[in-house]
């Protein structure tokens, strides 16, 4: 079982490799295969996961995320973030251009 300390390690590590560098091909390192997206249509699993974050991706091609606060308590970890990213189409029914 990871520490409180190695999970906010994890997140931080999964945050920067995978969202901040687009690595999608780092998924399964940080994801179980069961991972639930909760997202409109989003398909079960790493591919939901992988859906979810190429439409991301593809509306904001600079999308990046900052952690701003981190608190691993309790089993739960909490994350305080700033996502920023340029629009280049539209996103969910609205023109970020």
């Amino acid at each position: 079982m990871l520490s409180l300390d190695d999970i906010e390690t994890r997140y931080c590590q999964f945050v920067d490799e995978v969202i901040n560098y687009h690595r999608l091909d780092r998924l399964s390192a940080y994801l179980t295969p069961d991972v639930i997206e909760h997202a409109p249509r989003a398909a079960p699993g790493l591919a939901g996961a992988h859906q979810l974050l190429v439409s991301y991706f593809t509306a904001f091609p600079d999308f990046h995320l900052t952690i701003e606060a981190l608190l691993a308590l309790d089993g739960q970890l909490l994350a305080r973030l700033t996502a920023t990213g340029t629009g280049v189409e539209e996103y969910l029914s609205r023109d970020w251009r």
